[in-house]
């Protein structure tokens, strides 16, 4: 089964094999990547959406912004046609808001340190 990271991958790989020399492309060309950056925009809402709906721990939300990052960079990469620049820009500036919405995102206390810092030297006075 593709999972929609891996789908995402895929697709990011095709459009920066197709755009990243700078070739000139045909109008069905140019339809097959809105096509295609509309598929990688709803893959980067769900990544979203995933990401957010669960608390975060430090080490949770730091595999999140790599992964992100990685995305990024391999979006940032590709070149496309003019005529696709705005949903282009959108699927950048849309990375650039999940990052800023996983770094304001609350962060959860590992267990063993919320233990830590209700320990009061274990003789139960306060």
């Amino acid at each position: 089964m593709v999972t929609p990271k891996i789908y995402f991958a895929r697709i990011l790989a095709k459009l920066n094999a197709l755009f990243g020399r700078g070739q000139v492309v045909s109008v069905g060309v140019i339809l097959l990547i809105g096509l295609a950056i509309s598929i990688a925009t709803g893959l980067l809402l769900e990544f979203e959406r995933d990401a957010l709906k669960h608390s975060l721990d430090l080490k949770r939300r730091d595999e999140l912004l790599r992964h992100l990052d990685h995305i990024e960079h391999t979006v940032n990469k590709i070149m496309v046609p003019a005529s696709c620049g705005n949903p282009f820009y959108g699927l950048r500036e849309h990375i650039s808001f999940v990052r800023v919405s996983l770094l304001s995102h609350p962060l959860v206390m590992p267990p063993e340190s919320n233990l830590a810092a209700n320990d009061h030297g274990g003789n139960g006075a306060i």
